[in-house]
């Protein structure tokens, strides 16, 4: 792990975090994960970041949406705020079975804190559809990805002890929907906010979800580097192959900007984690991708029961 380099969006209050610098916001998973924590260190990060969603104050911005926000603004929210997948049901379902299946108590221990975090999410996502935007209840996930997310899930609840399926499982939740899809989707919103004034309690949640998001990207990339170096590639490349493509086309579609962005993204992802990449038809596809045989099964005893 690379020693840790003090960030004030690390080390802000709720509060403090109500006007952050768009540039730290943007920046702050790229450098998190440039220094490699290991699960012990975010779950200690945990600890000194954790927030509610009720203590976020939407009251100036139901004013602000209300009365001073142009149409075409809050449109492009309507449009965005969905795309974002904050931790709707479908991704605390996903997460279950990693956290059962997880290989070592250090992962145990920092899995269960995202999931209290996927719950966090979950809760602010249903209050900023309710209470600011008139949106319905945020739709079940990302429909491009629920075959192989219930496919990859299925098989990791009937094989928990099953390492290779567990890398398959972290590879679409935190590589591709965390890494890729929802925080490029994400980092889109907060440039979004950064031009415009007001909104001041969602540029704040908005800001400690990306820190939260951090995390779970960092923990992603520490299993799956951990996974090539144990010969995994073949696995980890396959379903970035599967995923990678329909994901993104149908959070940003095929032209758009930000699905450009999230192409780059994935590139800088795999590079993290020691896998190669080939170009192809405009698109990232891993080396190695669908070649099964490049992965052997390897069961691992599940984690200790104690965590102390």
């Amino acid at each position: 792990m690379n020693r840790p380099i003090p960030r004030r969006l690390d080390q802000a209050s709720l509060r403090e975090l109500r006007w952050p610098s768009l540039r730290e916001v943007l920046r702050h998973p790229v450098e998190v994960a440039a220094e490699r924590p290991e699960p012990r260190e975010l779950h200690r990060r945990w600890v000194a970041q954790t927030w509610q969603a009720g203590d976020i104050d939407l009251t100036a911005d139901r004013r602000h949406w209300r009365r001073s926000l142009p149409e075409r603004t809050r449109a492009d929210l309507r449009a965005l705020l969905p795309r974002l997948n904050l931790g709707e049901p479908t991704s605390i379902e996903s997460l279950r079975p990693i956290l059962v299946a997880a290989p070592d108590a250090d992962a145990l221990l920092y899995l269960g804190t995202q999931l209290v975090d996927e719950v966090r999410h979950r809760q602010f996502a249903l209050r900023v559809a309710a209470e600011l935007c008139d949106l319905p209840e945020p739709a079940p996930g990302w429909p491009a990805m629920r075959e192989l997310q219930a496919e990859l899930s299925g098989e990791l609840l009937r094989h928990p002890a099953d390492y290779r399926r567990w890398l398959r499982a972290v590879t679409l939740f935190h590589l591709v929907q965390q890494g890729v899809l929802a925080l490029s989707g994400q980092l889109a919103l907060v440039t979004l906010l950064g031009d415009m004034p007001g909104l001041p309690g969602v540029r704040t949640a908005f800001a400690a979800i990306t820190r939260d998001r951090s995390r779970h990207l960092a923990f992603g990339l520490h299993a799956l580097r951990q996974g090539v170096l144990e010969g995994h590639a073949g696995d980890i490349g396959e379903v970035v192959a599967l995923a990678a493509a329909p994901g993104i086309a149908a959070v940003f579609g095929e032209a758009h900007p930000h699905a450009r962005l999230a192409w780059r993204r994935l590139a800088w992802l795999l590079r993290e984690i020691g896998l190669p990449e080939r170009s192809g038809r405009d698109r990232l596809i891993p080396a190695g991708a669908g070649a099964h045989g490049a992965s052997t099964i390897r069961p691992r005893k599940p984690p200790a029961a104690s965590l102390v």
